[in-house]
């Protein structure tokens, strides 16, 4: 995977469309960000980690 293309189209359509993008591994690394804010980082591992639900 080319991640610097990929942060480059996620940068534009969050340019476009202020919406926030991330892509991580399976260690909840963070491959790319785009637009993200620590507080809304820190709400969804908490949520993950009371509902176990998988997703960020």
């Amino acid at each position: 995977m080319d991640f610097e293309q990929v942060r480059n189209l996620l940068k534009s359509h969050y340019d476009l469309m202020g919406l926030t993008f991330a892509i991580l591994d399976t260690d909840e690394n963070f491959l790319i960000a785009v637009g993200r804010q620590d507080i809304c980082v820190q709400f969804h591992r908490v949520k993950l980690n009371r509902d176990n639900r998988g997703y960020l």
